[in-house]
């Protein structure tokens, strides 16, 4: 997942922050193939990471939604109960994606031989290059071109089959 879609009106403008009654918030809307209950990694048992450019305030329903536990995006300030324009925390970029996926290989017990990392851009490279399995999916052309596999799309769960094609190989 990447991109900051939906966080419009958070500019330095100081947008209100939401009050009772809550209007409904952007939703991040996944990939075809994702939202199937459980998620295909789910029904295989994989446990599944979430890690996004984009804002948690967007990110944790859609993780929620997916059954996703962990996850990493980045945090909006609101002061006064407005939005700043600014983000509080470490800032998710290319390398935080890395570190995440790491930090959650290790809290699950796993080599990193064990991950797959499935991304879109050129921030997540990084973390594509450190997966046991790095996917480009539906990716621009430099992603697709550096990534060791790639799934053009539509439908995300085709980066199952690629898994699979790995996996016998080895």
């Amino acid at each position: 997942m990447g991109g900051g879609g939906g966080a419009g009106g958070c500019g330095g403008g100081g947008a209100r922050e939401a009050a009772a009654p809550r209007p409904p918030r952007p939703r991040g809307t996944p990939p075809a193939g994702a939202a199937a209950p459980p998620p295909p990694p789910r029904r295989r048992g994989w446990e599944v990471g979430l890690v996004s450019g984009g804002f948690e305030e967007i990110v944790a329903d859609l993780a929620a939604e997916l059954g996703i536990t962990r996850f990493r995006a980045n945090r909006l300030e609101v002061a006064d109960g407005r939005l700043t324009g600014r983000t509080t925390g470490p800032v998710v970029d290319r390398a935080a994606k890395e570190v995440a996926l790491r930090e959650f290989a290790a809290e699950l017990g796993l080599p990193m031989s064990a991950t797959i990392a499935v991304g879109d851009g050129a921030n997540d490279l990084d973390m594509i290059g450190a997966a046991g399995i790095g996917v480009a999916f539906a990716a621009k052309p430099v992603v697709r071109a550096q990534a060791p596999y790639g799934v053009d799309g539509p439908r995300i769960d085709a980066v199952l089959d690629v898994v699979d094609q790995v996996d016998a190989a080895r």
